[in-house]
């Protein structure tokens, strides 16, 4: 069970407009435990108490799944066993709660089995997964003026339903086994509407049917009645067979990487081959679909570089450090390359997918939106064991921190031969238009930063990282604050130790979840 939080006030204490979660690695004795919570200068604690029939020593051994709702208003909470693989439940559900932080009300759900069976909408406005028996679209909406039903002994919340057209209207046993036709999600990143695309086989060999129906629904956000409205329904072109984009980069689930969604949702772009086509856009207005980057296009535009549709007009490619932006109604392309070495670049879309960040963790970063492609950094510098970097909502600052190893002996040697301004043990790097600020200390770890600057951060006890994990190998020290002007305040000692959860990604670990707001 999960109870609400309590609020804590850290008053005039530096804040980052973010929220943070972790488990507390005190248990009780029938294996409760308690989630806690920074949300924009506050601080929360609500208690996790296993189900009646579920309290034996074991369950407080069980790692817990948080994954953050992508604009941070909550996080979905639910048990995974020891070896990552299983979950605690009855039958092919599991009992797990969505916690909404912003509005103080937990949902407990039943999820169907499997880590990554369920997902959140891209903009965060609701959870869905598939059903089977009969095979249906569950949506469960997030807003929190929508009254949504209770269902089964558990009461808890009912999703809203579509069945799918390969199980409507037939059999039960046929329902249970639909046949070769699948169907995919994806999403828009600033508003609240899927795509749902039937297909012919599973990933990485996804197919879609030619005949197949690619369908927009509009997802309630509290302004009208708690169901799903199908805005249009279309079609794929005969000759056109949909693949997967390898260079896309987004979240939504296992299926994302099938198409890329406009911001706004007025838009689906696949990857096809057939046609003389390479990517082809479905209008989400007229229903129809028509070829955007044709066959024979630069290479520079192949669909295996493509990033992100960031506008119903523009599409970002990425090849090592270099960005592309391509405006595929007037076929103007403008491209910008960051000096470096491609190895250590990374490429982010922002949070509502309208910019895309390139950078490389020895500092220089890009930055593109629809009205074109702006150098953030230029600076070069060492930054030996680079983390992820974290970027503000709107991309306009990024961050991430370095560390230097220390051999077993103890003492301190940079085996890069770095110059005179090299790092002494820790660094907090922190890039924006006004260039690259670099902070030197202890170890750091950076977990999100604002559109203000301001810079969320834990210490560390080992500059070493896990091999496994990728995060630092014990958990953090104590959670700071670094200000945009340079200020840093601890804000929270972190007792009892945070332990690690999991994300819905597989082979995503993590001591803090946290997501800017």
């Amino acid at each position: 069970m999960l109870h609400l939080p309590q609020l804590l006030s850290l008053g005039c204490t530096p804040s980052v407009a973010a929220r943070a979660v972790w488990i507390g690695s005190a248990h009780d004795v029938d294996g409760g435990r308690t989630l806690f919570a920074y949300s924009a200068g506050s601080f929360t604690s609500s208690h996790i108490a296993p189900l009646a029939g579920e309290a034996d020593a074991e369950v407080g051994e069980l790692p817990l799944l948080l994954e953050l709702e992508p604009r941070g208003r909550g996080v979905l909470v639910r048990a995974v066993d020891s070896g990552w693989l299983h979950e605690i439940g009855t039958g092919s559900t599991l009992r797990a709660g969505y916690v909404d932080l912003a509005h103080e009300r937990v949902l407990p759900l039943a999820l169907p089995s499997g880590r990554d069976a369920a997902s959140f909408l891209a903009a965060g406005d609701g959870l869905w997964w598939f059903e089977d028996c009969p095979r249906a679209l569950a949506v469960l909406p997030l807003a929190p003026e929508l009254v949504l039903a209770r269902e089964g002994e558990a009461g808890t919340v009912a999703p809203l339903r579509h069945l799918l057209d390969a199980s409507a209207g037939k059999p039960a046993a046929r329902a249970c086994n639909p046949g070769a036709i699948d169907h995919a999600v994806v999403s828009a990143a600033d508003a609240p509407r899927l795509f749902l695309i039937a297909a012919r086989g599973t990933s990485p060999d996804l197919r879609a049917e030619q005949e197949a129906t690619i369908e927009l629904w509009q997802v309630p956000r509290g302004d009208g009645a708690a169901q799903l409205q199908r805005v249009v329904q279309g079609s794929l072109p005969a000759g056109h067979v949909p693949v997967r984009l390898p260079g896309l980069q987004c979240s939504g689930g296992p299926a994302c990487p099938i198409a890329a969604v406009d911001p706004d949702g007025m838009g689906l772009t696949l990857s096809v081959y057939g046609a003389g086509c390479r990517l082809l856009r479905f209008d989400a207005v007229s229903g129809a679909a028509s070829c955007a980057v044709a066959d024979d296009a630069p290479a520079e535009l192949a669909a295996a570089r493509m990033v992100a549709a960031i506008s119903s007009d523009h599409y970002v490619f990425h090849d090592g450090l270099t960005l592309l932006l391509h405006d595929w109604r007037t076929g103007k392309r403008v491209l910008r390359t960051l000096p470096g070495d491609p190895d250590d670049a990374f490429v982010r879309v922002t949070q509502d997918g309208r910019a895309v960040v390139l950078g490389s963790s020895r500092g220089p970063v890009l930055r593109g939106d629809a009205q074109g492609l702006d150098i953030l950094n230029l600076e070069q510098g060492l930054c030996p064991n680079p983390q992820p970097p974290v970027l503000s909502p709107s991309g306009a600052f990024v961050a991430w921190t370095c560390t230097i190893s220390p051999p077993e002996d103890g003492t301190l040697v940079n085996e890069d031969e770095p110059s005179a301004d090299a790092l002494s043990l820790g660094d907090v790097i922190r890039v924006s238009g006004a260039g690259l600020e670099r902070y030197q200390g202890v170890p750091m770890w950076a977990l999100a930063i604002d559109d203000s600057g301001d810079l969320l951060i834990h210490s560390r006890k080992n500059p070493r990282l896990d091999h496994e994990t990728l995060l630092p190998p014990d958990p953090p020290r104590n959670l700071y604050v670094l200000a945009r002007d340079g200020e840093l305040a601890r804000i929270d000692g972190l007792e009892p130790d945070p332990e690690q959860s999991v994300g819905l990604a597989q082979d995503s670990y993590q001591w803090i979840a946290a997501q800017a707001l």
